[in-house]
């Protein structure tokens, strides 16, 4: 062999080759150094077993409580947005009942308004033309009582 053979022979069982100047490591060598047996990781691979079967099964009952929660939150939203859509029915109906009410009573002002400005032109013109004072009312004074104490005298006075 050649001393160039001879130093690649040496750098593979130690797990560097020289290239040059440069040195590079090759997975060869700790290739070699993790073989173990099979009976002694048999312990602990059951062990790793047994834990993610407790996790797969932990993981199920998640799901499974995930997915309930997620069928009530659904049917919470769909109950809410049947409530919010009748009120929403309730709440315009009753805006509409108000713009009604509004209007009606807008038209009874004006007629009212119209009234009140009829009564006023009324009053003046009866004024300017001469009549009867609006504002004065005579009414008849009784007779006086002339002092008989008779009873049928005091009820033709009351």
């Amino acid at each position: 062999m050649a001393k160039g053979d001879k130093l690649k022979e040496v750098s593979l069982q130690s797990g560097v080759e020289e290239r040059g100047r440069e040195a590079t490591s090759t997975r060869a060598g700790t290739q070699r150094e993790k073989h173990v047996s099979r009976e002694a990781l048999g312990v602990p691979v059951g062990e790793i077993g047994e834990k993610l079967e407790r996790v797969e099964h932990t993981v199920t009952e998640l799901e499974s409580v995930m997915f309930g929660g997620l069928e009530e939150v659904k049917q919470n939203a769909a109950d809410l947005d049947s409530r919010f859509i009748r009120l929403e029915e309730l709440v315009t109906g009753s805006m509409q009942a108000l713009r009604d009410d509004i209007e009606g009573m807008k038209e009874r002002f004006t007629v009212v308004e119209e009234d009140v400005a009829l009564v006023k032109r009324a009053s003046v013109n009866a004024g300017a033309v001469g009549g009867t004072n609006i504002g004065k009312v005579e009414f008849l004074k009784p007779n006086r009582f002339n002092g008989v104490r008779d009873a049928k005298e005091v009820d033709n006075f009351l």
